[in-house]
């Protein structure tokens, strides 16, 4: 069951992350949009879902250092991919580091898990 539920997750951050990255890199507002909204939501929804459900099914402490970074993180990258996806003509160096570096330490913080 354990692997299924790491297999979900993964496929989520999967997801997430190219909704994200697509919408750094989209060129009209409207692919823009569809990346946020048909990628990046589900995909952050999936991750967040999955990854709380591997903390009960390997009783790891929800509230344990590198998983609050990783939420922390997410969330300041999903805001980002919301602030872009809300407005034509937003974008530029700043809002793409507000989505990419805290999606990559993010994921860093999940894949290596430093204790």
């Amino acid at each position: 069951m354990g692997d299924w539920i790491k297999l979900a997750k993964l496929l989520g951050v999967l997801v997430y992350v190219t909704g994200s990255v697509g919408c750094v890199v989209a060129r009209g507002f409207d692919d823009r949009k569809r990346f946020a909204v048909w990628l990046a939501g589900p995909g952050f929804l999936a991750t967040w879902g999955f990854g709380v459900a591997l903390t009960q099914f390997n009783a790891v402490p929800l509230f344990a250092l590198w998983i609050l970074g990783a939420m922390g993180c997410s969330i300041i990258s999903f805001n980002g991919v919301l602030y872009l996806s809300a407005k034509e003509g937003r974008g530029g160096p700043i809002s793409t580091g507000v989505v990419v570096v805290p999606l990559l330490i993010a994921v860093s913080l999940m894949v290596l898990r430093p204790a």
